[in-house]
């Protein structure tokens, strides 16, 4: 492996885009970062309780989106009881050694008037 150097980075990045085929712009533009050379991992937080059988069928069509697209990435799911904390328990979870992220996207927020406080705590959350 080669060391650190900014003739040989190569960007790692950690999408929150949700379900990949519903965001498909975004994972694009992440796509279009890493250039085949880099790692992408999309990620996808659950708040709400779902069964195994709904968790196998998302990763199922998150990994498969990826694979028709002919993305060299990956789909990863986490179900936890906030979307801060989801963020935080996925950003530890991902990669190995010098495989981690070292960029994190996020989506806007453009629903801003029409959210309710606790969902823009959450999103103030996840940027901190």
């Amino acid at each position: 492996m080669l060391p650190d150097h900014v003739k040989t980075y190569r960007p790692q990045i950690l999408l929150l885009s949700g379900n990949p085929p519903t965001r498909s712009d975004f994972v694009d533009l992440a796509h279009l970062i890493t250039k085949n050379t880099g790692l992408l991992i999309c990620g996808h937080i659950v708040t709400t309780p779902i069964s195994v059988r709904a968790q196998n069928a998302l990763l199922h069509d998150g990994n498969l989106y990826l694979i028709n697209r002919n993305m060299k990435a990956f789909f990863n799911l986490i179900q936890d009881s906030s979307f801060s904390q989801g963020v935080r328990s996925l950003m530890q979870a991902t990669g190995i050694g010098k495989l981690r992220p070292n960029i994190v996207m996020l989506g806007f927020k453009r629903d801003w008037l029409n959210s309710d406080r606790k969902d823009v705590i959450e999103y103030f959350k996840v940027i901190q």
